[in-house]
């Protein structure tokens, strides 16, 4: 999935904060996306949920550990498929995660 960011790239996360992207998506074309930051815990996580999305529900938890001089992000994303068993039949074919390995 391509993605940009519509607009200014925050520097700060607070809650109630609306952030809008474009994405490009194989089956749909480019659709518009909205998250709505709905949790900050400085330092150690925040939480956005869709406000506009392709999907029928999407909660994102990062969570951030600082390793030395950088910081490790790790991810939880909880999210249904719209349009019952049609949206399930092209999540097996089309949406995938990738985990990466780190050295």
């Amino acid at each position: 999935m391509a993605f940009e960011i519509i607009g200014e790239v925050p520097e700060k996360t607070f809650p109630g904060q609306l952030i809008e992207y474009r994405l490009k998506i194989r089956v749909l074309g480019r659709t518009r996306w909205v998250t709505k930051i709905t949790e900050v815990k400085k330092t150690i996580s925040f939480v956005d949920r869709q406000s506009k999305s392709p999907y029928k529900s999407w909660v994102h938890q990062h969570f951030l550990e600082d390793i030395g001089e950088v910081t490790k992000i790790t991810d939880e994303i909880h999210y249904l498929m719209p349009c019952g068993l049609f949206g399930q039949l092209a999540h097996l074919r089309f949406v995938w995660v990738r985990i990466p390995s780190f050295s």
